[in-house]
């Protein structure tokens, strides 16, 4: 049961670890969508429509550079982790 926890460990850090660059990508276009959006806000107000507020554009924005950052942590962590996972199984 051991080794198959162990396996199913290393499957989801391996498949996350693929999908890590793919994540990065779209959170970085996130920020850059946003950032585009709250600079076209500011110089023009009318365009927020509804219940759209510079101010929820603002936090959104925290939002996405927050997940990013992590994101980027997570990339330079995980291979690590993956090591750890792997070398266990290959010591029994």
């Amino acid at each position: 049961m051991e080794t198959l926890n162990q396996q199913l460990i290393e499957s989801a850090l391996k498949q996350r670890l693929n999908n890590i660059g793919y994540e990065i990508e779209q959170a970085s276009s996130e920020v850059s969508e946003l950032e585009k959006v709250i600079t076209k806000a500011k110089s023009n107000p009318s365009i927020l429509t509804g219940s759209v507020t510079l101010e929820g554009l603002e936090s959104d924005l925290l939002e996405a550079k927050s997940k990013l950052q992590k994101l980027g942590e997570l990339q330079k962590t995980l291979p690590e982790k993956l090591k750890n996972v792997q070398q266990p199984a290959a010591q029994n």
